[in-house]
């Protein structure tokens, strides 16, 4: 997992650390950190969409520029698969027209398939909890603000073993 901002790699550790249980060294890093290795999957976390603009990262137009430079890096690390988390719509509005950034973008959405986040993980109501399978309900799901507190009530009521709350 690649990010381009130290913040963002101590979040996506430890994101990792609480879902998984223990620190993954090497998994996650900047980009500066994964010039000169490869990965067989890349996951390229660019960390645009909340705020005025996309971030520092993405002011550098230019071949020459480090926007640019850590780009190609970024993205030429994967030997078999490349995943780029954007939200493309944010980028799109803030990005220069004719930055490498946004002909980034350009080439993933001829080239490559986009998922949207619903599509990852599902939004879904309170009241759709009892008529999903098993294999549904073992999935996460993102539920509108209104509905977290039925969602967690089910839950709850449904619990076969234990409860567990963080």
């Amino acid at each position: 997992m690649i990010a381009p901002y130290r913040a963002q790699v101590r979040a996506l550790q430890g994101s990792l650390k609480y879902r998984f249980g223990q620190e993954y060294e090497g998994l996650v890093d900047t980009i500066h950190r994964f010039q000169g290795s490869q990965r067989p999957v890349v996951d390229m976390d660019t960390v645009a969409g909340a705020g005025k603009g996309p971030g520092y990262f993405y002011q550098g137009t230019g071949l020459d520029s480090q926007t640019c430079r850590l780009l190609n890096v970024a993205l030429s690390r994967a030997q078999d698969h490349l995943v780029v988390v954007a939200d493309v719509d944010h980028l799109r509005r803030h990005l220069a027209p004719h930055s490498e950034a946004m002909r980034m973008l350009d080439h993933l959405g001829s080239h490559a398939q986009l998922l949207s986040a619903d599509q990852l993980i599902p939004t879904r109501d309170a009241a759709q909890l009892g008529e999903l399978s098993e294999e549904e309900l073992a999935r996460p799901a993102f539920f509108p603000a209104d509905e977290v507190y039925r969602a967690v009530e089910w839950d709850i009521a449904h619990a076969k073993n234990r409860i567990e709350i963080y």
